[in-house]
């Protein structure tokens, strides 16, 4: 009957990192501070240095994507295989080999194929209307109508 695609790709984001120990404190770093430069000394030798683990993101894509081949099988019953490993390689290449079973171009062409019965339905009813108010003759009718069932 038909075969189609299911796109469902995805990004998760993973963020790690950003952890340590930020600055604090040492008595004995403000004793040798205070002794080599005094007040401001020992203020600055207080200090501890931090540890800050860098940050690091990292990007994962996902395919969960999926073909799906719709068909009638021995029995005569609707059925259907589902692809979920290199769905896309495989949509493709099915593509190539029958594009004209993909779902989306058969949804299109049956749209057309509506729109071309409305479009011939229309004309025949124009066609009617000029016969019936003696615009045209029953010849002229006749040669019309056979050229607008012949197009279909």
């Amino acid at each position: 009957e038909y075969f189609s695609i299911k796109d469902d790709k995805h990004i998760t984001t993973s963020i790690t990192g950003g952890g340590g120990t930020v600055g604090g404190s040492s008595i004995a770093g403000a004793i040798v501070g205070g002794v080599v430069g005094g007040a401001a000394g020992a203020v600055i030798g207080s200090r501890k240095e931090s540890k800050i683990e860098p940050i690091s993101i990292q990007n994962t894509e996902h395919n969960d994507s999926i073909a799906k081949i719709k068909y009638i099988n021995e029995n005569g019953q609707p059925d259907e295989v589902v692809c979920d490993v290199n769905a896309e390689k495989f949509y493709e290449t099915l593509k190539k080999v029958i594009p004209e079973k993909e779902y989306e171009y058969m949804l299109s062409k049956s749209q057309l194929q509506s729109n071309e019965t409305t479009d011939i339905e229309a004309k025949l009813k124009k066609l009617k209307t000029l016969l019936d108010n003696g615009l045209i003759t029953q010849e002229e009718f006749d040669e019309k109508r056979k050229k607008i069932i012949n197009s279909i």
